[in-house]
């Protein structure tokens, strides 16, 4: 299960979202044959769980991308300095 545990927090709530709301759209089409009343607000919680599901995925996805910024001169020149890559600066 190293998988699992290699996800981010954010990824992790996001699939459980996911999930609850798959499980709660298979119940939402049953309800229409029960109640539509009930039904009406089902769909509104499967709505809530798969809207919050995609939102926490770009809140992640969106972190992962400021994480993944270029370095700047200085840091590449420190570490062209440090390897030696660099000659008489």
């Amino acid at each position: 299960m190293d998988f699992w545990d290699d996800l981010s927090p954010l990824t992790k709530a996001s699939s459980a979202f996911f999930v609850l709301g798959k499980a709660t759209g298979f119940m939402t089409f049953i309800m229409y044959f029960v109640d539509l009343v009930l039904a009406k607000w089902m769909l509104m919680l499967y709505a809530s769980f798969i809207g919050i599901s995609i939102l926490l995925s770009c809140i992640q996805m969106f972190r992962t991308k400021k994480a993944d910024t270029k370095p700047s001169l200085e840091q590449v020149q420190a570490w062209a300095r440090e390897y030696n890559l660099l000659e008489g600066k």
